[in-house]
């Protein structure tokens, strides 16, 4: 690093022994710019280093990350708790893994998307592509180099539930033929009130089933974990471009304060144990 002066040079250099320094931000809330440097192995990992704000760094804390990571990343709040957020992309297949900053310059709770299947990603960028306030991610997509088809650029919109709201996002997605399968919920969540669950990144054409328990069940299950304790299970069928939709008016009758837990499984060949499931929700009723 060159360290700039206030005519326009450089005045000293400093070096810093570390891997390839992915991104730069503040990631401890000091104002102070920090370093993100990733390591590719043996074990994948990406280390902070805390700027002290004089062009000298110290040694932060180091976060264990996918291992098929193509040195692209981006930083940015995607969960609206004004710490920054880590995406690291991944070619093949084409995923993106979104890691949550904790403040001290560590992640935690990776979440990884997967976009269509049978494409490369070749750049992510994060932004608010729909003025929601919510960071967004995008990616250049191919399906190969010598299809002849035109690039397509995607973007998938953030839809983090507000801190504090009813609805939270457990996680525990089992990949399949199409990569992780996501279930986003939607509605006031009161009696006589549309809401909606909406799955995609399920087998085209699948037979799905939605479980529905007023506690969580947490189990190992086909690779994955089985979230809800099952009192109620919805049969739903995918369409031809793997996405579903359990929606309808609020039913009356159920108390404030209860918990309820959806995730949906379904068969994926290619899943660990020929099974899929999307991540799992917990909808505390208003």
């Amino acid at each position: 690093m060159l360290l700039g002066n206030a005519s326009g040079g450089f005045d000293a250099t400093v070096t810093l022994v570390a891997g390839p320094v992915i991104a730069v931000t503040d990631l401890d809330g000091d104002g102070a710019l920090d370093l993100i440097a990733y390591d590719a192995g043996p074990d994948a990992d990406v280390r902070a280093l805390l700027g002290a704000g004089d062009g000298t760094f110290a040694s932060g804390p180091l976060t264990a990350v996918p291992l098929l990571f193509d040195e692209t990343a981006d930083v940015a709040d995607l969960d609206g708790d004004a710490v920054p957020d880590l995406m690291l992309g991944a070619a093949f297949p084409a995923e993106a893994h979104f890691f949550r900053g904790v403040g001290d310059g560590g992640f935690a709770s990776e979440v990884p998307y997967s976009f269509p299947p049978d494409t490369n990603a070749w750049f992510r960028l994060l932004g608010d592509f729909d003025g929601d306030g919510r960071t967004d991610a995008s990616a250049l997509l191919r399906s190969n180099l010598w299809s002849g088809i035109p690039d397509v650029l995607m973007v998938a919109f953030n839809r983090t539930y507000a801190a504090g709201g009813p609805l939270l996002d457990l996680g525990h997605a089992l990949p399949g033929s199409h990569g992780w399968p996501i279930q986003v919920a939607e509605g006031a969540f009161t009696p006589g009130s549309p809401f909606a669950f909406s799955i995609s990144g399920a087998v085209p054409s699948a037979v799905l089933a939605e479980y529905v328990g007023a506690s969580a069940l947490l189990a190992p299950f086909k690779g994955g974990v089985f979230v809800p304790s099952p009192d109620l299970r919805i049969g739903l069928v995918a369409g031809a471009d793997g996405t579903a939709s359990l929606s309808g008016a609020w039913p009356p009758g159920l108390p404030p304060g209860l918990p309820l837990h959806f995730q949906v499984w379904f068969k994926d060949a290619e899943g660990p144990y020929g099974f899929g499931a999307t991540s799992a929700v917990r909808l505390t009723l208003p």
